[in-house]
């Protein structure tokens, strides 16, 4: 959510401060904000790119970004994702975010979710990087041992089950993924050396031989 505020202040005349507390509120009569859980619009803020004309104002840009998630998830098949993962919409979104931010490429997006899927019903903590770069505030830069033992509930090395609320605005494709995930067996992935695309694998051990020819 403050990345998008400090892109709006970039590119037109309202400040960061203003639209943040815009997109703070959830009364923008959206059903799918109705969640007491959801404190905020994050996540639902759909990433595309728009057109305003000059005058509009905080609370309208954030009505329309609302308006395109409406629309691009008119078509999926949520209810059904909903009843068949026993999550809500607020949590796909957030394993929706979850997927953004990890896989390296468009088809790693359904074995991600699996990961993700198999992980919570093994009760096995999710143990994703980019909820504690979330946690730290910082985004890309190689984690510390120190890192992963931030006290915050985005730190899913130490707390089990998903995050609070999404870590960013995901894509439909990752949306898609974490309504339609891979049916695989898979508890792990490393990151290859050519930091393309992930190895994947049911096996701690073959985890630990991908990690070390990956040089991590």
């Amino acid at each position: 959510l403050q990345e998008t505020a400090r892109e709006v202040a970039a590119q037109s005349n309202i400040p960061a401060a203003k639209f943040e507390e815009a997109a703070g509120r959830t009364d923008y009569g959206y059903g799918f904000l109705e969640d007491p859980a959801i404190k905020t619009t994050e996540g639902f803020l759909f990433p595309k790119r728009y057109e305003f004309e000059e005058g509009t104002t905080a609370p309208q840009m954030v009505t329309r970004m609302l308006e395109q998630y409406l629309l691009e998830t008119q078509t999926l098949d949520i209810s059904g994702a909903r009843e068949r993962l026993n999550l809500t919409e607020y949590e796909l979104v957030t394993v929706a975010s979850l997927i953004e931010k990890e896989a390296s490429k468009p088809e790693e997006r359904p074995l991600v979710a699996s990961v993700i899927y198999n992980r919570i019903r093994k009760d096995m903590p999710l143990q994703i990087d980019a909820s504690v770069h979330y946690a730290l505030g910082k985004q890309g830069e190689e984690l510390s041992l120190a890192d992963l033992e931030v006290n915050s509930p985005y730190n899913t090395y130490e707390n089990e089950g998903l995050p609070p609320g999404p870590i960013c605005s995901p894509s439909r494709q990752s949306l898609e993924a974490a309504i339609d995930p891979a049916d695989t067996d898979y508890l792990y992935y490393v990151l290859k050396a050519n930091g393309e695309e992930h190895a994947f694998t049911a096996s701690y051990r073959e985890f630990l031989d991908a990690k070390a020819r990956a040089g991590r």
